[in-house]
């Protein structure tokens, strides 16, 4: 057998070419396919992650008497403050008429009287800054 006969025919090797050219796609169309899913994957993780780390500095009410609304930040519905909720930046705090609260925030305590409006406008490991709409706060510092 002459080397010349060990060649592939013309015909042979343009299917061996096709059939390259065929797998190359099929390998390019599963490897977008895993980058798609990997790139899903990595956004529910981030998102999982930013729902389970809450921030970092919180504001929690630890006193109630009377009626006390709570309007989250973002948020146009007022509902009824509850004792041990999270306050953060936006947030904003109603004491009404013969109520009080009161909101821990590390060593910090700020107390609400009656007829007054507080808006959380920055509350991070650095400041704590309050809006007063309007009535009474007094803030205690413990250390």
């Amino acid at each position: 057998m002459s080397p010349a006969d060990r060649l592939p025919s013309v015909q042979q090797a343009a299917t061996v070419k096709a059939e390259f050219k065929y797998r190359q796609q099929i390998a390019g169309r599963i490897s977008v396919c895993l980058m798609c899913m990997i790139l899903a994957a990595l956004s529910l993780a981030q998102e999982n992650t930013a729902a389970d780390n809450p921030r970092a500095r919180v504001a929690r009410i630890s006193y109630l008497k009377g009626k006390v609304s709570f309007l989250p930040a973002g948020q146009d519905q007022w509902s009824e403050a509850t004792r041990n909720f999270v306050v953060t930046t936006g947030d904003r705090l109603y004491a009404d008429k013969e109520a009080r609260a009161e909101l821990e925030v590390g060593p910090y305590t700020v107390r609400l009287w009656e007829a007054t409006d507080l808006t959380v406008t920055n509350l991070n490991d650095h400041i704590m800054q309050l809006g007063l709409e309007q009535g009474t706060i007094r803030v205690s510092v413990y250390r």
